[in-house]
C-alpha cells in the first residue's frame, strides 16, 4: 500500500493496433457504430419474404422467381418483389423486403425460380445490425491489459490508435565486487550475475521496458554515477548493497542522492 500510495501513473499515448498487444489501455473504448453494420445472411441461401411462402406444406410447394444475386461485400440494389426470391451469400446484405434466409439445401431450384416446401420463421438466418455490439455501448474498459481478442474487436470497429499508456521505463542494477558473467567460470568466491537476467523478464513480463544499468563492483564512486543515472527512469530496482555490512553503499548513496526512504525492510522469513 505505501508503494501503491508513492506511484505517479505514467501519461498516456496514442498506439497502433499492430502494437497492442499486451499494452494498458488508458480510457474506455466505445463502438462508434454498430456490429454488424447492416443485416447479413448467415447462410448461403435464398433471401425471400416470409410471408410469401407460409401455405408451403409438403407437396403445396410455394415457387419463387428467382430475381438476382447477391454476395458478401457487395450491396443489392433494389428491394425484393413478392414471390421472388434472392440468391445470397454468407456475409453479403440482406436486400430490402426479404427477411428470412432459407438454406440452400432446403430448397428445389429450377429454371429460374426455387420451390419452398415449408413455412420459413422471419428472421430466419439473418445476423441483425448491431447483434453483436450497439453503438455507444463500451466495448473494453480502461486499465485493460490488451489481448489478442481485444485488439481484433478494436479493428472491428475501426479504432485504430487507442489511447494506452505508456510503457514505464525500468532501469535496473545489480552490484558487487562477487558478480561475474553468466557465460564465465567462477573462480572461489565469485558468482554467477543470474538477478540481471530474472529482473529484465520480470520487467517485461510485467508490461515494461527493461534498461539494463548493468553490473557495479562495490564502488562508491561508480555505484554512486550509476544509481543517478537509474533515476532518471520511471523506476530504478537494484540488487545488492542494501545491508549494513561495510560493501553495503546503496543505501547511504541514495540517502545523499536526496531519494526519500519510505521503508527500508520487509518482515520476511529467510531473513530478518
Amino acid at each position: 500500500q505505501t508503494i501503491l500510495e508513492s506511484i505517479v501513473p505514467v501519461t498516456s499515448e496514442q498506439c497502433e493496433l499492430s502494437s497492442l498487444y499486451d499494452r494498458v489501455l488508458a480510457a474506455d473504448v466505445a463502438a462508434p457504430h454498430d456490429v454488424p453494420l447492416f443485416d447479413n445472411a448467415s447462410m448461403d441461401g435464398y433471401a425471400i419474404r416470409s410471408h410469401d411462402v407460409a401455405s408451403a406444406q409438403g407437396s403445396a410447394n410455394v415457387p419463387l422467381t428467382l430475381q438476382g444475386k447477391v454476395r458478401a461485400g457487395v450491396e443489392y440494389q433494389k428491394d425484393l418483389s413478392p414471390f421472388h426470391a434472392i440468391r445470397i451469400m454468407t456475409g453479403a446484405p440482406v436486400p430490402g423486403g426479404a427477411d428470412a434466409v432459407i438454406e440452400q439445401e432446403l430448397v428445389t431450384a429450377r429454371n429460374g425460380s426455387v420451390s419452398v416446401a415449408a413455412p420459413v420463421d422471419s428472421g430466419r438466418n439473418i445476423r441483425k445490425r448491431g447483434e453483436d455490439v450497439k453503438a455507444g455501448t463500451v466495448v473494453v474498459r480502461k486499465g485493460t491489459r490488451l489481448k489478442s481478442a481485444h485488439v481484433g474487436v478494436l479493428a472491428s470497429l475501426g479504432i485504430v490508435k487507442p489511447d494506452v499508456y505508456r510503457k514505464p521505463r525500468i532501469g535496473f542494477l545489480t552490484t558487487g565486487d562477487e558478480l561475474i558473467g553468466a557465460q564465465e567460470t567462477p573462480l572461489p568466491g565469485q558468482i554467477r550475475n543470474s538477478n540481471a537476467y530474472t529482473l529484465r523478464g520480470m520487467i517485461g513480463e510485467a508490461g515494461c521496458e527493461p534498461a539494463d544499468l548493468g553490473s557495479v563492483p562495490d564502488d562508491k564512486e561508480e555505484l554512486k554515477e550509476r544509481i543517478n543515472e537509474g533515476l532518471a527512469f520511471d523506476a530504478l530496482i537494484t540488487s545488492g548493497g542494501v545491508s549494513v555490512g561495510e560493501h553495503d553503499l546503496v543505501l547511504g548513496i541514495l540517502k545523499s542522492l536526496a531519494v526519500e526512504i519510505l521503508f527500508w525492510k520487509v518482515n520476511i522469513k529467510p531473513g530478518m
